[in-house]
């Protein structure tokens, strides 16, 4: 799942890209895209856990727990996503505004941590027991 959701986001984002949808006076499409990086990053996280490795570590915590680590995976991968992105900003400008991965204003990336942290918050509140 979390390489179908990845694909998405890749996807749609050249899309927009290619569209003209980054040029416009509100970038609508940016939300969406965070949100489904949210859902990649809880997906990544359940992987980890179905692995040996994360089994051994993460014993049997409740249900509460796995969705709150899930929400909170969501909030670091952003917040390193963001990081990522200013650096692009900074660093590779030129590239940055090429691919469209860069961080016009600090709003705009509090909006787009909140927007991952939405992502991760909707895998948690789909997710069951059974399916970790």
């Amino acid at each position: 799942m979390a390489v179908l959701t990845l694909f998405l986001i890749l996807a749609v984002h050249a899309f927009a890209l290619i569209a003209g949808l980054y040029e416009m006076s509100f970038i609508w499409i940016d939300i969406p895209l965070h949100i489904g990086g949210g859902i990649f990053f809880g997906f990544v996280w359940l992987w980890f856990l179905g692995t040996s490795y994360g089994a051994r570590i993460s014993g049997s915590p409740s249900l509460f727990i796995m969705k709150l680590l899930i929400i909170l995976i969501a909030l670091g991968g952003s917040f390193l996503w963001e990081l990522f992105e200013l650096g692009m900003t900074l660093y590779a400008r030129d590239m940055a505004f090429m691919v469209g991965w860069y961080t016009p204003s600090v709003s705009d990336a509090l909006t787009d941590i909140l927007a991952g942290i939405a992502g991760g918050a909707t895998l948690a509140g789909v997710i069951k027991r059974n399916s970790m």
